[in-house]
């Protein structure tokens, strides 16, 4: 996928696209905030921290995420929760990639199937 991978880089989380939809928004570092003050001063930026101030000053006062909290390897679960979940472990092209990669799929309820 193009990156450098260590040890030392298992704990980092990187913004792009904003964090992850399963573990949050991945706060900016203070520097990065302070490099890019215009953004944070601009009127669309103030407009939507008004609407919600709230939000942004949780993400402020958290902790960044670390890479070897986030439980990747579970995350396939949230599908068995959705609807939308069933129709992807439903689809046969989608099925046929997880065999050529994994070995197996899953049905509609996460039973294994070889």
């Amino acid at each position: 996928m193009g990156g450098v991978y260590s040890e030392a880089t298992l704990n980092d989380v990187p913004r792009t696209g904003g964090g992850s939809s399963f573990d949050g928004y991945v706060r900016p570092t203070y520097r990065e905030i302070l490099s890019s003050a215009g953004t944070y001063l601009s009127p669309e930026f103030l407009g939507r921290f008004l609407r919600d101030p709230g939000s942004y000053l949780r993400r402020l006062s958290s902790a960044r995420p670390k890479g070897r909290d986030l439980s990747v390897e579970a995350r396939w679960e949230y599908l068995l929760e959705h609807e939308s979940g069933g129709a992807l472990l439903s689809d046969e092209e989608i099925r046929a990639k997880s065999r050529g990669i994994f070995g197996f799929t899953l049905d509609k309820s996460g039973a294994l199937i070889q």
